[in-house]
């Protein structure tokens, strides 16, 4: 049963569109000091980002769900218990945002000290290039930023009227700059990781 109350973007063009739209209102509203809506904008791109980063790791059956692709999921559940020391709490699910990135830190992990056992496999092996073409040690960095960064987004969410108000008004436009920054930085990193659709093609995944 659909429980979804607005409709999904139905292909590429209409993804484009609702994107553009989006991008036009965050800058209207960091111009008119609209920081809340911002804000809003902000973490919606950093999720996006990252929901893509893991379909292009062929770790999602599509863009529609967050259903794991059968013919990776052992690999993945693999590399997510190999390297569970790097973050113990890490598991299957992909409902938020802490979720996304501790699936994405810990196959970062796995393709910075992984052996040669990849090797004789063709998905791991193009996972592995594809990683080692983007800055792993940055993108890292980026996502030790954005939790932190989310915290911040949380207490305004979830505690707004119980924050000083001055103390608020003080920050909330550079963080809600410093979200974007971290979603630009996401998408630059995304790029390279889907570039060719290599990971998908690996293991004959549909490409959307």
């Amino acid at each position: 049963m659909n429980t979804r109350l607005i409709s999904p973007v139905t292909d590429n063009i209409d993804k484009q569109r609702t994107y553009r739209e989006q991008m036009g209102r965050y800058k209207r509203a960091m111009q008119e000091g609209l920081n809340f809506e911002a804000m809003l904008i902000s973490y919606a791109t950093i999720e996006d980002r990252l929901l893509s980063m893991l379909y292009h790791m062929a770790f999602r059956k599509n863009r529609k769900t967050l259903d794991p692709l059968k013919t990776t999921k052992s690999y993945y559940l693999q590399i997510v218990e190999t390297y569970k020391a790097y973050d113990e709490n890490t598991s299957l699910g992909l409902k938020s945002i802490t979720s996304k990135m501790k699936i994405i830190r810990c196959s970062l992990k796995w393709v910075a000290t992984t052996t040669d056992d990849y090797a004789q496999n063709k998905f791991l092996r193009v996972l592995k290039k594809q990683f080692e073409g983007m800055d792993i040690d940055g993108l890292l960095a980026a996502l030790d930023g954005i939790a932190a960064w989310c915290k911040y987004r949380n207490e305004v969410i979830h505690s707004l009227l119980n924050k000083n108000i001055d103390s608020l008004e003080q920050e909330l436009a550079e963080k809600a700059s410093e979200g974007m920054q971290y979603a630009r930085l996401l998408d630059a990193q995304e790029r390279i990781l889907k570039k060719g659709n290599c990971i998908r093609r690996s293991v004959n995944a549909p490409r959307e």
